[in-house]
């Protein structure tokens, strides 16, 4: 360290001439100041800070801290809590980590359901998003670039990624439109009364909720009879649903539509005609003449036969609509099919112009007439063939109508068929602002209308009509058995 010191002579000349060139002369004193002289005892700027300081050996890594009188080397921290990835945080003035605060350096994690919370201004409350209890497997959303218009909402694509729309998804329907129609019944052989149609069952207002598996039955048609002398068969029951079996149009339950009842045989007291959502007409000859009642507020009774008399003619079946015929003498035409059910364009559950339900013409022997079968699918009774031991000019009922065979006529008992009645068909339909089935079971053959005839969809299809009745969602089914939900 060096100082120069420069002297000039007193103002007042105090000092002789002879010593004042010494006096003025610059002095130089060289060397350094102790500490306790108010110097630091070092030659260089670092030496000096260094030697003012507390001690530096082995303080490597610390921090100069006071105690408001004097200064010492401090541990930066302390020793870092918990375990790797793990988040630091003051935990009582020490370094704490938790397992349920991570981060894997890419990847913020709380544990445990932890909610990510956001405070209001003063942080008296918050809202917060958390997981659910149990998550399946890892999901993340990724957020839409750029901020949606004023009402849009976010939606996903199924796979994570998140966009804006202004279109909100429809939710199910609360409540549905419904037509239930039950498999046709078949007319009976050997002069015989014709088959009653499928039970028909149909209303506004059964109520729905999203979630809910329902069930839908086709009934199947009833099967033909080739014996020589038998009752029809039966046709199998139809059904839309949940819950109580009702056979009423009731707005819950699982409303059920009994299949069609089998025409009576006119050979040798082989059997009464049988009740279902409509009834089989009566047989004529020595056989029961009686028609079969129908079920209340499904169908009607088949027509009774005059019996063993004239050319034998016998009852025609029930459709929904109306009783079976009944041939007033045994020289009269055989009992016509019972009407079904018509709807005209606009007024129908698809808005189609169809028809449902129609009973069976009865069967007739000799020279007679058969009956014709009823509107709504109802097939045409037979006739016996001059010549031979044949029938002629009977039919079976259509499919998807619920509509009944018509019955066999001959006049011998060496000789007897059937035909057997038409497929039920379920269909609902409800307004198009609410969102198309969720599930359609595989076993379920549903069918779409293609401008002039109902074809089959894919299996397990849960595309609607939406063309055939404006502003209406409609599905059709045409077999098979199997649950949809929404």
């Amino acid at each position: 360290m060096t100082i120069t010191v420069t002297h000039s002579t007193p103002a007042d000349g105090s000092f002789s001439a002879s010593g004042a060139t010494a006096w003025n002369a610059s002095h130089t004193l060289s060397g350094t100041i102790d500490i306790a002289n108010g110097g630091t005892g070092q030659a260089t700027s670092t030496a000096a800070i260094n030697a003012l300081l507390p001690t530096q050996a082995t303080n490597s890594g610390k921090y100069l801290t006071t105690d408001g009188t004097n200064t010492s080397w401090a541990t930066a921290g302390g020793s870092p809590g918990g375990s790797t990835t793990q988040v630091q945080f003051n935990s009582s003035g020490s370094f704490g980590g938790s397992a349920n605060f991570t981060w894997d350096g890419t990847n913020a994690q709380l544990g445990a359901t932890g909610a990510l919370r956001f405070a209001d201004t003063d942080s008296s409350n918050y809202v917060a998003f958390k997981s659910p209890a149990t998550v399946a497997s890892n999901v993340t959303w990724t957020l839409p670039a750029t901020d949606g218009t004023a009402g849009q909402v976010l939606k996903t694509d199924g796979t994570g990624n998140l966009s804006w729309t202004s279109t909100l998804p429809a939710s199910g329907p609360t409540s549905v439109e419904y037509l239930v129609v039950a498999g046709g019944g078949g007319g009976g052989t050997y002069q015989s009364g014709g088959g009653g149609a499928g039970g028909l069952l149909t209303t506004t207002g059964y109520t729905t909720a999203v979630g809910t598996s329902y069930t839908v039955t086709v009934g199947a048609g009833a099967a033909a009879k080739s014996s020589t002398i038998a009752i029809g068969n039966s046709g199998s029951n139809s059904v839309f649903g949940t819950g109580t079996v009702t056979n009423s149009a009731a707005t819950s339950g699982s409303i059920t539509s009994v299949g069609g009842g089998g025409g009576a045989t006119g050979g040798g007291n082989a059997g009464s005609a049988t009740t279902g959502g409509s009834g089989g007409g009566g047989g004529s000859n020595s056989g029961s003449t009686a028609g079969a009642a129908g079920t209340s507020g499904q169908g009607n009774s088949g027509g009774n036969s005059p019996g063993a008399t004239g050319n034998y003619p016998s009852g025609g079946g029930g459709g929904a609509g109306a009783v079976g015929g009944s041939p007033a003498t045994g020289t009269s035409p055989a009992g016509n099919g019972g009407a079904g059910i018509t709807y005209t364009t606009g007024t129908s559950i698809t808005g189609l112009a169809e028809s449902y339900a129609g009973g069976g013409g009865a069967g007739v022997g000799s020279s007679g007439t058969a009956g014709t079968g009823g509107t709504g699918g109802g097939g045409n009774g037979s006739s016996y063939a001059a010549g031979g031991l044949t029938f002629t000019g009977g039919s079976a009922g259509t499919v998807n109508t619920g509509g009944a065979s018509g019955g066999g006529g001959v006049n011998s008992a060496s000789v007897g068929t059937s035909f057997g009645g038409g497929s039920g068909v379920v269909i609902i339909a409800y307004p198009s602002t609410f969102a198309d089935l969720a599930f359609v079971a595989a076993t379920l053959t549903s069918q779409s209308w293609n401008g002039s005839a109902w074809v089959n969809n894919a299996s397990g299809s849960t595309t609607p009509n939406t063309t055939i009745r404006s502003g209406y969602k409609v599905y059709r089914f045409s077999a098979g058995t199997g649950a949809i939900y929404w």
